[in-house]
C-alpha cells in the first residue's frame, strides 16, 4: 500500500502550506481590523492598541492549534490485521 502513503503525506504538506495562509489572515485581521497601514513599516505611537492585542491572539491561536490537534488525534483509528 505504497500509493496510500503517497496520498497522506501529501494532504499533510498541503495541510501545513494552507495553515499559514489562514492562521496568518486571521491574524492580520484580528490584529489591525481598521487595515491601518504602517509607516514604511513601522507603526506610530497611535497604534499602540495592536501591540496590546498581541497576547490575546497569540490565546487565540493557540486554542485553535489545540483544537485541530485533538480532530487529528480523534482521527487516529487502529489498525486491525484480520488473517
Amino acid at each position: 500500500m505504497p500509493g496510500k502513503r503517497m496520498y497522506i503525506n501529501g494532504v499533510i504538506l498541503v495541510g501545513m502550506g494552507v495553515s499559514s495562509a489562514i492562521f496568518g489572515q486571521f491574524s492580520y485581521n484580528f490584529l489591525n481590523p481598521k487595515k491601518i497601514p504602517s509607516h514604511f513599516g513601522y507603526y506610530d505611537g497611535d497604534l499602540e492598541y495592536i501591540a496590546k492585542k498581541v497576547p490575546q491572539c497569540l490565546r487565540y491561536l493557540s486554542l485553535q492549534y489545540i483544537f485541530i490537534g485533538l480532530i487529528g488525534c480523534f482521527m487516529l483509528l487502529p489498525v486491525i490485521h484480520h488473517n
